[in-house]
Order: C-alpha cells, then sequence, then structure tokens
C-alpha cells in the first residue's frame, strides 16, 4: 500500500495499518494469532512447570536410594569383615576370573 504507515508480519499473517482506515480483517487475524501464542505459551509455560517438578521430585527419589545403598553396602562390608573375610574391593576380580 502506497499510504500505509506501517506493516506488521508475524509468520505469515499481517496486518497493515494505513493512514486513517484499519483493515478489520486483517487485524482480527492478527488479534485471533496472538490469542493462539498467548494461549500456546500458556501451555508451554504449564508443561514447564510439570517438568520441573517431576525432576525435583526424581532428584529427592536419587537422594534417597543413594543413601540406601551406600548404607547397604557399609552393611555388606560389616557383615563380611565380621565373618573373617576381608572388606569387600570394588576393583577385584571375581575369584572365578
Amino acid at each position: 500500500m502506497a499510504n500505509s504507515l506501517a506493516t506488521y508480519r508475524a509468520g505469515h499473517v499481517g496486518a497493515t495499518v494505513g493512514v486513517g482506515k484499519v483493515h478489520t480483517g486483517t487485524v482480527m487475524s492478527y488479534m485471533s494469532d496472538q490469542t493462539n501464542l498467548e494461549e500456546q505459551l500458556a501451555h508451554f509455560i504449564r508443561t514447564v512447570d510439570d517438568l520441573s517438578d517431576i525432576v525435583a521430585r526424581q532428584e529427592g527419589e536419587i537422594s534417597r536410594l543413594t543413601y540406601r545403598v551406600q548404607m547397604l553396602m557399609e552393611r555388606e562390608a560389616g557383615r563380611e569383615t565380621d565373618a573373617g573375610g576381608s572388606a569387600t574391593m570394588v576393583d577385584q576380580r571375581p575369584p572365578h576370573y
């Protein structure tokens, strides 16, 4: 348009505003696209929040499991020591090698 002051282009939809006139269909299309983008953004934010909660819960679970494995390893090492064997060395090969 020769007398257009500004042209906005977002993806495939454009809104053009001329001197003293507004193209209603184009502006409405722009508003609809903006609403769709806002809805998508809201869904993405909710998804990120949900994933953040899941990661936090898994971090706590991993910490508890790591602690339990450490306690079980210490308990088993104590049992082997009490039974007269040497402490278990992780780097040792089993006797059948």
